[in-house]
């Protein structure tokens, strides 16, 4: 998977486990190929769900935004919200929403039924996976990417929602930062392994 226009990729082998009892795990293997840069913005994946999955609720850090280095503001608690409270209004719109340090997220509609839960698990064999218990990092909005660094104004996104309610998981996430802002220790991404 890469950009076409570019000399490096990663080689992802993705495996879904579909059981009986309506569980889903999807196993994501990835390895950098060619000259792979320090960093990238975030290792993981969108789903599209639908618009009435509108309603969050996880224990991790809370309640607001956290990134790799801005995230002291934040505490570990079990929060709520809906998607329209997890959006950051920022004057310019721009990347924003994720929340980390998350050991279990469950989607549902405003109602709390339907939905879904989502948790990490450990990355070795079957049997650690079903006792290691990972952490996640999300994102829950109508605004695609695109929509949002499109926009210059906050009144630009009218209308732009997506008629879906967008989830993006990472196993891990840059910080909003750079090396002329903050520490590089938040590059994450070194020596040709991706942690």
């Amino acid at each position: 998977m890469a950009p076409p226009i570019l000399a490096w990729a990663f080689i992802v082998n993705t495996t879904y486990h579909i059981s009986s009892s309506g569980t889903i795990r999807v196993s994501m293997n990835m390895k950098p190929s060619g000259a792979a840069p320090r960093t990238v913005p975030h290792v993981g994946i969108l789903l599209r769900l639908d618009s009435s999955l509108n309603h969050a609720s996880w224990f991790g850090l809370g309640p607001g935004e956290a990134y790799a280095d801005k995230k002291a503001a934040q505490r570990i608690g079990l929060w709520n919200a809906d998607v329209n409270e997890l959006h950051t209004p920022y004057e310019v719109p721009q990347e924003n929403l994720n929340r980390m340090d998350t050991r279990w997220l469950r989607i549902s509609d405003e109602r709390g039924e339907g939905g879904i839960k989502i948790r990490m698990v450990g990355s070795g064999d079957e049997e650690e996976q079903e006792h290691e218990q990972g952490l996640l990092e999300w994102a829950l909005s109508r605004y695609s990417a695109q929509a949002l660094k499109a926009a210059k104004h906050p009144c630009d996104l009218v209308g732009k929602e997506e008629d879906a309610v967008l989830l993006r998981l990472d196993k891990k996430m840059a910080g909003v930062g750079t090396g002329a802002c903050g520490p590089r220790e938040y590059c994450w991404c070194d020596g040709g392994v991706c942690a």
